[in-house]
């Protein structure tokens, strides 16, 4: 049953080379002002609809109309295609399932998703004045993409960048910086590669520790992982030692 006509339309997501010319414009020290904020929006409507489909998904859907909440009758992770939505503030209502329909077309948000990244950028964005405070909300989300994947291995940034898995990781990869880039970006990506790096070393040792067969690995931290290593197999750790230590100066005990 369609008893509501008008087609819920969703943000679409950020062409990934208006990201690409707005790093370019800012490392030569033009920063593309216009571009930034096409940018921005882009991805604060983006993120806000991530938000307000995970909410749906617990129960919570807000009215297209009027943005009151419409509490589903059943919530079991499921939508009742039977089941009418019905504003009690206004007129708009809408099928259960043709709602359904409309997140299906969107690309539903998983359950796995970091939501508190969306729901930082949303808070921050609309009160960032500066460009170079806008630069920076952008730039910190885009290496948190990086950081952040998906049990399936894609980085979460697909749901708000257009582009697949691999376009994306190449997109962040390469994105432009120079001398005249707006202070503090360079910064950020200095940290965030840090960040990385930790990650996959972790990655890398959970991935020995299931071959290993310890128990818990996926539980403990870095530093545990590597001790337990250590003490299951002295001889594969000397070799993952040494490869660490050839591919990075950082000390493999951090504990991260």
């Amino acid at each position: 049953m369609n008893v509501n006509p008008i087609r819920i339309r969703w943000a679409e997501r950020v062409p990934p080379h208006k990201i690409r010319r707005l790093y370019e414009s800012d490392a030569r020290g033009l920063l593309d002002e216009e571009l930034l904020d096409d940018v921005g929006y882009g991805i604060y409507e983006r993120c806000q609809d991530i938000i307000e489909l995970r909410e749906a998904q617990r129960g919570r859907v807000k009215c297209r109309n009027c943005g009151s909440i419409i509490l589903r009758q059943t919530v079991n992770g499921e939508f009742d295609s039977t089941e009418v939505l019905k504003c009690d503030q206004c007129s708009w209502q809408i099928a259960c399932g043709d709602y359904h329909k409309s997140l299906l077309r969107r690309g539903p948000p998983k359950p796995y998703e970091p939501e508190h990244l969306y729901r930082s950028f949303v808070q921050k964005w609309p009160v960032a004045r500066s460009s170079r405070d806008k630069l920076l909300l952008i730039d910190s989300l885009i290496h948190e993409f990086h950081i952040h994947y998906r049990a399936v291995g894609t980085p979460i940034g697909c749901d708000v960048i257009k582009a697949t898995a691999e376009e994306l990781i190449e997109l962040i990869e390469s994105l432009a910086y120079g001398p005249e880039s707006t202070g503090g970006v360079e910064k950020t990506k200095e940290i965030w590669s840090s960040r990385l790096r930790a990650k996959r070393m972790k990655v890398n040792l959970q991935a020995i520790a299931r071959e290993l067969g310890i128990q818990g690995f996926s539980r403990m931290r870095k530093r545990a992982l590597i001790e337990a290593i250590e003490r299951a197999d002295p001889q594969r750790f000397e070799a993952w030692s040494g490869l660490v230590h050839g591919a990075d100066q950082n000390s493999p005990k951090g504990d991260k």
